[in-house]
C-alpha cells in the first residue's frame, strides 16, 4: 500500500462485531509513516446509527472513504492506492 500520500486517516469501526477490513487496514500502515499521519480511530457501538468507515485525505486535498464491513482488505487497499498512484505520476512527470 502506498502511504506515502496520506495526510489523515479516520477509521470508524464496531470492534465487537466484524471490523476486520479495519483493523487489518491499520496494521498495514508503516510504523514511520504513524507519525506522520494524523490518524483518528472512532469506535461505534452496534446500536448506533454511524457506518463504519475508512475515510483517507490525501496531500492534494482529495478524500477517499470506503465501507470496509462491504469491502475486503485486498479491494480497499486498492482503492486508496488508486488515488496514490496518480500523485506518484504526478510528482514523476513535474520531476
Amino acid at each position: 500500500m502506498i502511504t506515502k500520500y496520506f495526510t489523515e486517516i479516520l477509521v470508524r469501526l464496531d470492534p465487537l462485531s466484524g471490523g476486520k477490513t479495519a483493523r487489518v487496514f491499520l496494521s498495514l500502515l508503516p510504523p514511520r509513516q504513524r507519525n506522520q499521519i494524523k490518524l483518528r480511530t472512532e469506535f461505534i457501538s452496534a446500536n448506533q446509527p454511524n457506518e463504519p468507515i475508512i475515510k483517507v485525505t490525501y496531500k492534494d486535498g482529495k478524500v477517499v472513504e470506503v465501507n470496509p464491513a462491504k469491502l475486503s482488505v485486498a479491494d480497499a487497499v486498492e482503492e486508496f492506492d488508486r488515488q496514490s498512484r496518480k500523485l506518484l505520476l504526478k510528482e514523476r512527470i513535474e520531476a
